[in-house]
């Protein structure tokens, strides 16, 4: 008899939801379930050697214990507590690491808060990968320790720490998420070739075309970069995930790159599409959780313009294996960047602007902003706690029902008056702005651009004092990298976006 890994010691369970465990087992065997003292249940093993139970819906607990038998073997986890569950998805924003994060030093020699919990799903890109590595720092609960607390996702911390104190019963988030990965990987192949996301498909068996599937699989699985069971391992990803580095550095390491670049996307490789879909989410599925916390949009710049069906496939392919049409995801908007030797921002605003959609068009998803949080040489930015404070306040809003403020500033409309433009947003009482530059500019009809003599606010409104013709084009932190200071009552940073005045 085996139970599904992520059932362990320490773990968190989704409460006021049924609870579902599954594991394998020899077919016709009995399997019986107990957790704490009141709550049972019992299931026959069917053909195909699998089994699932779903014990009632329970209140917060801690404390527990969970027994499972076939009668023959019984395992027994101890430490389970019955809370708030979260699956952190995405890439290498979301994967990345307390250890990493600007205000680790105060988190590490701060309160250890036994409430929250977190889960790391192994990296695992094809089947049989567990055997080729030792994934032992990975299938384990990490509690609040100084030892673990550097393996928890930094935005995943901070949000489950939001959350813990807004709600005070246990957190667990589940980290599901790896570095340098498009959208397209974490939906069902089925989905993506329903729509136009069906190009990231199409160029990938076109790639397969182009070398022997079987020499490459060998190749990867002898490359280094695919074993990703030590997140410390590297010193040189360790050095530019933690302190970033200069220009002149990266273009150093640059030069010594071809080392640690994967090889060709074949087979096995994570960013095949509908990949980590099958090797990691599947793994998973279903258990119980709240919702989904998504930071991830970096590596779709090839084809920008089609994120937003894409990511709505993802979100469509994880509502459907945990048989919740309407799991609720909290999407990160891409963080303001420029350009770095490995790479530009320069396709980010169609990817932002494609993010904006998804939260506007699909029901249950909304978007925190992190107009003040980029890094204009490093994809990476260090401070990770607002992002997981944002993540939390639409969580208390929007999931919770607490009447907290937690959307960012989005544009509602632009009226053109005798003295300039008037831009109206949405989510504020009142604008807040220290005169500092914002990233704005007005273009005419025939793209030149038209100087503000003037820019102040009143309540929800931004007053431009310029000559605005009708037609004009109206663009707010539409570029790679930006710096907005213009904020809502909760201190939250606009949105950038484009418009039209008549």
């Amino acid at each position: 008899m085996r139970v599904a890994p992520v059932f362990r010691d320490s773990m968190v369970l989704q409460r006021q939801q049924p609870i579902r465990i599954w594991g394998t087992a020899p077919a016709g065997r009995e399997i019986s379930v107990r957790l704490g003292s009141l709550t049972s249940g019992k299931a026959v093993v069917g053909d195909d050697g699998t089994w699932v139970l779903t014990l009632e819906p329970q209140e917060a607990a801690r404390g527990l214990a969970l027994t499972i038998s076939d009668k023959q073997r019984s395992a027994e986890f101890h430490d389970v507590a019955i809370g708030e569950v979260w699956l952190a998805g995405g890439q290498s924003n979301m994967e990345f690491n307390l250890e990493f994060d600007a205000d680790r030093e105060a988190v590490f020699h701060g309160p250890m808060n036994p409430d929250i919990r977190f889960f790391d799903v192994p990296k695992v890109s094809y089947a049989g990968q567990e055997g080729d590595h030792d994934y032992g720092l990975f299938g384990v609960w990490r509690r609040c320790t100084p030892d673990d607390l550097r393996y928890f996702s930094a935005v995943g911390y901070y949000f489950a720490e939001h959350l813990q104190r807004a709600l005070d019963v246990p957190v667990g988030i589940v980290g599901c998420n790896w570095g340098g990965t498009p959208a397209s990987t974490w939906a069902s192949r089925s989905r993506l070739q329903q729509g136009p996301g069906a190009v990231w498909v199409q160029e990938y068996e076109q790639g397969l075309t182009q070398f022997d599937p079987g020499q490459e699989a060998e190749l990867f699985r002898a490359h280094k970069m695919s074993d990703r069971t030590d997140p410390f391992g590297d010193p040189l990803l360790y050095r530019l995930m933690r302190d970033g580095l200069s220009e002149d550095e990266q273009q150093e390491l640059l030069a010594n790159f071809a080392d640690n670049v994967l090889p060709t996307v074949g087979l096995l490789h994570p960013n095949r599409p509908g990949g980590l879909f099958e090797t990691m989410v599947r793994q998973i599925a279903p258990y119980g959780c709240r919702g989904v916390i998504w930071y991830q949009g970096e590596s779709d710049a090839p084809h920008a313009e089609l994120h937003a069906s894409v990511l709505t496939n993802v979100i469509n392919s994880w509502r459907e294996v945990w048989e919740q049409s309407d799991l609720p995801f909290l999407i990160t908007q891409l963080a303001p960047f420029g350009t770095t030797p490995f790479g530009t921002g320069d396709l980010f605003p169609m990817i932002r602007c494609q993010q904006a959609q998804v939260a506007r068009t699909v029901d249950h998803v909304w978007m925190a902003s992190t107009s003040d949080l980029g890094a204009e040489h490093d994809i990476h930015p260090k401070n990770k706690k607002p992002v997981g404070i944002r993540l939390g306040l639409l969580a208390q809003r929007h999931v919770y029902n607490h009447d907290v403020a937690a959307d960012a500033p989005a544009f509602e409309s632009a009226k053109r008056t005798d003295t300039g433009v008037e831009i109206k947003f949405l989510n504020a009482i009142e604008l807040d702005w220290d005169g500092r530059p914002l990233p704005l500019e007005i273009l005419s009809p025939q793209g030149e651009q038209i100087p503000v003599d003037e820019c102040t606010t009143c309540n929800n409104v931004l007053l431009l004092k310029a000559s605005v013709p009708s037609g004009a084009e109206i663009n707010f932190a539409w570029r790679g990298y930006y710096e907005v200071d213009l904020r809502n009552e909760a201190g939250i940073p606009g949105l950038p976006f484009r418009a039209h005045v008549n």
